[in-house]
């Protein structure tokens, strides 16, 4: 189409043309249309006998009669216009309806999911955990999501993830993006009414002790063993008896450690090919097959690497159809030696994070020494230590 703004949004919609007008006397086409009530959209003279014309494509019978009256002659040059387009086109009924069934699968489409992404998870519970959560709980690859109901599914997934203080799914077309927070640990409650012993945690020899409440049955100097009772909820009463009280303490002592880690040096690795075997397929919704004669995953095999490529824009929408591809590495095992330097000094920094934990955080390591011996392909690390600590744990008096 062309010259459409020209000729008006009307005669754009329903259609004009364009013409020559020939005759002996081209005055006598113009009064006839302009008494006929013909509208000329454009009109220009060409030589003494010939006028270019432009008029709504409705009115062509009428700009006929005016020049057959006027004793000229009509030659229609150009039509154009929505319904001119329309019409031209018509007739290609098959490419229509394969537009609107491909608009119609994508909407149909768009009400289930087909892409779930777990973002700014930084929690110690996995991914796939909590995707195997939300399954349980209907939402999964193929789910019809305006059915689902957010706030029952956040309930579901919480409930079997108790690591997890938030949960919740949003939805972007065919893709939910799963938004959780990490559950912060609850602080212990004080009951001053509970009748509770304080007790050694670990055994160890005893260098400080504060009693808050109870009677103290340490001293400093004392060496006691983990579970012995060190202040008792039993307390004495200034007018005789005694009581039963909550017991509170301090107590520090001087802790030993002594753990051993063995380190292989030894293993097999495969040293893989420049390729490998690499297998293509497809996904449409939730079946998938690889174009292969056979999919069974031999031995030399079990370190297959599956990989999906889903036909998606990011945060907009996901279509259910996804580029699978299995990639099995070549190559011959060997045997591989791990430096003996090397081992050691990660088996020291694993067992010095070790014993960091164990003390906790008020704790300080006093004396710390590794010795380290090879038998065979096993080199044994042992950690020796001493250090300064809380060993005041609570139980209840009995």
């Amino acid at each position: 189409m062309r010259k459409e703004k020209g000729y008006g949004l009307a005669n754009a919609l329903l259609g004009w043309a364009e013409a020559e007008v020939r005759g002996v006397m081209p005055e006598a086409f113009l009064n006839e249309c302009a008494r006929r009530g013909v509208t000329l959209l454009r009109s220009e003279r060409r030589d003494e006998l010939t006028l270019f014309v432009a008029f709504p494509l409705w009115q062509r019978t009428l700009l006929e009669q005016s020049a057959a009256a006027g004793g000229c002659e009509t030659a229609l040059l150009c039509r154009g216009g929505l319904g001119v387009w329309w019409r031209r086109r018509r007739e290609r009924w098959a490419l229509f309806a394969g537009a609107l069934g491909v608009a119609v699968a994508l909407f149909v489409s768009s009400l289930f999911i087909w892409e779930i992404e777990v973002t700014e998870n930084l929690t110690e519970v996995s991914d796939q955990l909590i995707l195997s959560a939300l399954e349980d709980a209907g939402v999964g690859i193929g789910s019809f999501w305006p059915g689902l109901s957010i706030d029952m599914v956040r309930s579901r997934a919480l409930r079997e993830l108790p690591e997890l203080s938030y949960l919740t799914v949003n939805v972007h077309g065919s893709r939910a993006e799963v938004l959780v927070r990490g559950a912060e640990e609850r602080p212990e409650i004080y009951d001053g009414g509970e009748k509770m012993d304080v007790v050694a945690r670990k055994s160890g020899v005893i260098t400080s002790v504060r009693v808050l409440e109870g009677e103290r049955l340490c001293r400093e100097g004392d060496t006691v063993a983990a579970g012995e009772v060190l202040v008792s909820a039993r307390r004495g009463c200034a007018l005789g008896g005694e009581r039963l009280v909550h017991a509170r303490a301090e107590i520090t002592a001087r802790t030993w450690y002594e753990k051993t880690a063995a380190v292989p040096l030894s293993c097999r690795v495969r040293e893989e090919g420049e390729a490998g075997r690499r297998i293509w397929g497809v996904r449409a919704g939730k079946c998938g097959v690889f174009f292969a004669r056979s999919s069974r995953i031999s031995q030399l095999g079990c370190d297959t690497i599956y990989s999906a490529h889903v036909l998606s824009k990011k945060s907009t929408f996901a279509l259910p159809l996804a580029l699978l591809s299995r990639r099995t590495p070549t190559g011959e095992y060997r045997a591989s030696e791990w430096d003996g330097e090397a081992a050691r000094e990660t088996a020291e920094d694993t067992l010095r994070n070790w014993l960091l934990e164990e003390i906790g955080g008020e704790g300080s390591v006093t004396r710390l020494h590794f010795t380290s011996e090879r038998q065979g392909d096993i080199l044994y690390v042992t950690l020796r230590a001493e250090c300064l600590e809380r060993i005041d744990g609570e139980q209840p008096h009995g």
